[in-house]
This record gives structure tokens, sequence and C-alpha cells, in this order.
């Protein structure tokens, strides 16, 4: 998740013109048969009820794994089954899209606001899209036709297509996913929870309590321990080819994304160990967007088919999440994708020990760049 500092202007909202051949959102083209970069599979672990007691202790013991390939996925024993608060409050989950307009170039996107939207109003919405676009196929849509048809979409095409993203809204204002204690809260303030829904309240994999364990460092940033979008979740609502462009994560933290409802969502990662690589290929494609906005890749503006770094020596794996799967990126590594159809994930940041050398690392590199890091990284450390 990326936030912006007060000083720099927002571009944080992957709602996007999308170039293609369409007419009220409808594709009218004949399906081409794009070709997918052969990518490799993030890792995807299955930890025992036992393991998934303390999210930190895990995924340290299986960190060097996942810094191989600069994302994983988690896929929590069977027996956990977090219920999704938002669904049932769909009517009163109230939030605003963005939406934007295509750059200079065809993979480089814009970003505005958009309409207003309920939880139920903008999947109807999305699964009106989503039907629209695929109605003349005569065949079930798989995972990698809808891959296919993103990156025909965004590597192609000569007229405009709008796609919203209901994306950064923090959980302060708009509520969570997970269960708390206040969204949770019986009519009768005299009864106690119940214990099922307990569970979750106190559950360490509830990222509104995840961040700020004792093992995640995030709990010394600030007197009570929060910053939106980083040490608080943020709630994201997607619909067809919503898009969360290339980035790493504010000060390299680590970061972890829960998907509670809907259609499934690809991802894209690179090691944090080929960032500067990556960022080099990312310069020699785009040269004429970095001479307008030095600042480019922390906008989270631009998206390149994995191919063209893998071509070039990057190593790009990849995944699809679906609902009850966390997605945790590795610190300085860069990620990427978008959504398969209506879905809504939450996600937050956190930072075990082992991190601190690429707070540290980020830092210089923010200096470099004129850019304000989210968190005075000396003062933590302090």
């Amino acid at each position: 998740m990326q936030t912006q500092p007060e000083n720099e202007d927002s571009n944080t909202g992957p709602a996007q013109r999308i170039s293609t051949k369409v007419e009220n959102g409808v594709n009218d083209t004949c399906a081409v048969d794009y070709e997918l970069a052969s990518l490799p599979d993030a890792p995807t672990f299955f930890p025992t009820m036992e393991e998934f007691r303390d999210p930190m202790r895990y995924i340290e013991s299986i960190r060097l794994q996942a810094e191989e390939a600069g994302l994983i996925k988690i896929i929590p024993p069977k027996e956990w089954k977090c219920p999704f608060t938002i669904k049932e409050k769909g009517d009163s989950f109230h939030f605003q899209t963005c939406e934007g307009e295509e750059g200079d170039a065809g993979d480089s996107f814009g970003f505005g606001e958009g309409g207003f939207y309920t939880f139920h109003s903008f999947r109807r919405r999305a699964d009106d899209f989503k039907s629209k676009w695929f109605s003349d196929w005569e065949r079930p849509v798989t995972v990698e036709d809808v891959e296919k048809e993103y990156w025909r979409v965004v590597d192609g095409g000569d007229l405009m297509l709008r796609v919203e993203y209901g994306n950064d809204l923090d959980v302060s204002g708009h509520g969570s996913g997970f269960p708390t204690a206040t969204n949770c809260k019986p009519e009768d303030k005299v009864l106690s929870l119940p214990s099922y829904l307990q569970e979750y309240v106190e559950s360490p994999w509830n990222l509104n309590n995840l961040p700020l364990q004792e093992a995640s460092l995030l709990k010394y940033i600030s007197p009570n321990g929060e910053i939106s979008g980083v040490s608080a979740p943020w709630v994201y609502v997607g619909m067809l080819f919503s898009t969360f462009c290339w980035h790493n994560e504010d000060n390299y933290l680590y970061s972890i994304n829960y998907m509670h409802h809907g259609a499934g969502k690809t991802w894209y990662g690179v090691p944090g160990g080929e960032a500067e690589k990556f960022e080099q290929v990312f310069y020699n494609e785009v040269p004429e967007l970095f001479e307008k906005d030095p600042k480019l890749l922390f906008k989270l503006c631009t998206m390149i088919s994995p191919k063209v770094f893998q071509e070039r020596g990057v190593r790009v794996y990849h995944t699809v999440q679906r609902p009850g799967e966390f997605i945790v990126t590795m610190p300085q590594s860069y990620h990427g994708g978008f959504s398969h159809g209506f879905n809504c994930n939450e996600a937050v940041n956190f930072a075990p020990a082992d991190w601190l050398p690429f707070g540290r690392a980020s830092v210089e590199r923010y200096k470099c760049k004129k850019r304000s890091p989210v968190f005075s990284h000396e003062r933590l450390v302090m």
C-alpha cells in the first residue's frame, strides 16, 4: 500500500481509463490471443493451526523463501473462517471511487475523482461491466482469459475505457471488513460479543491488530500507534481491470493484503534484491515520463507488462489471490496487479526487526529523490 506525504501530489487511485476498442463499456473487438509471460508462481504456504497462531513468527520462518520471490501467498487453516462484516452492512458502507485518464503513454494512468457508491451498488456496477465485457464469449471465462484480456487492453487499442476503483478507504472512516469491537458491538451494550466473533476481533491475523503486535516495530511510530494506510488498514473495492500499478511500499515496509470477498486478483512481484535492476528497466521503457516527473515510481500510475522485465533479465513472479487468502510482500519488493471482477480486500504494513536495514536504505533513496518518508526512521530507532 502506498501513501503520499502532504507536500507531494497524490496519485494513488488506480481507477483508470484504459486504452482499447470499446463502446459504452462493451468490448466489441475480436478476441486476441495475447501472449502472456511465462512467469514462475510465487510460493504458497499452508500453515497448520499451531503455526498460524503467531503471524510474525510464522512469516519469519518462511522469510528466506519469501525474499526469493518478493511476495508470497498464505492460505489459512480451514478452521480459520473470518467473518466479513462489510457484506452484512453493504448499504451503509459508502465510498467514492477514483477514475482516471490515460497518460502520455498507453500504460500510464492519471487519476481523479469517480462516483459515489455503496458496497452493493458498486457490486451491481462491477458485475454489469464484467457481464457486458465477456457477453460474446461462448465458453466460461478462465483466470488466464482475464489476464490475456487485461494485457491486450493495456498494451494496445485506440479508444478509452473507464474503470473505477474504491481504493485507500481508511477503516477509521469507512469501517473494516474484519470484526472489531466497534463494528460488532451488540445493540444491547450489556451483552458481550459471541465467542466466535470475539476470536476474530482479537485474532493476530486481523489486520487491525497485526501491525501493532509486540514483534512489529510500527507500534513505536506515533503516540497512538496508528498512521492511516501504514499501521491502520485501508480497504479496497475493485472491479474487472481495477489496477494497482507497480510500486514498492513506503519506507520499504512489509505489507499484508487479505481478500475478504469476490473475484480473484492477479499479483506480480519482483524480489527486493532485483529492485535496482527493475527501476533501470522502468526508466529505459518510459524515459519521456521520467523527464516530466522524476518521482514517477512513487505515484502508482504506470503499468508495464511483466514480459518486458522478464525479457531484460528481471525475475518476476506471479500469483492469483482468492477470498480468504493473504498476500505478503517483502521489503523493497516491487509489486502490481489487477482485479478479475468485483472484490473487496484490506491491507496494512508491518515491520519486524529484520526490516530495519531496509528502512535505513529507504531513507537514503528518498534523500536522492527529494521525497519525504512517511515517518522518521531515526526517531523510530531511538
